[in-house]
């Protein structure tokens, strides 16, 4: 017998943390690579500086994404009640309704 399905996951909201991940794993050490070091005019980051900055990029860039990821998998967007019977056969609603206890 089919069983209609009483959960729905969404793939939206995971994708959008997973391009946010990305973005902020691959972004901030292009900014950091390409403006750090500064100009003859004004000082940049020590070699140091930029190195920590953007292996902390990294280690949350990933984090945001696999984070994302694991919650989009594992958290349910909706879940669908399915309807209680009692012993007669009625729905717990209809006792509700008509204000009959158990």
């Amino acid at each position: 017998m089919f069983q209609e399905e009483r959960v729905s996951f969404s793939g939206l909201i995971p994708f959008a943390g997973l391009v946010g991940g990305v973005a902020i794993a691959v972004g901030l050490p292009y900014v950091i690579l390409k403006y750090g070091a500064g100009t003859p005019d004004v000082p940049g980051l020590s070699m140091a500086a930029q190195t920590g900055i953007i292996i902390m990029a990294l280690i949350f860039g990933s984090a945001v994404t696999f984070c994302s990821a694991f919650f989009g998998i594992v958290i349910p967007r909706r879940v669908y009640e399915s309807p209680r019977r009692n012993r007669d056969g009625r729905s717990c609603r209809d006792n509700l309704d008509t204000g009959q206890s158990g």
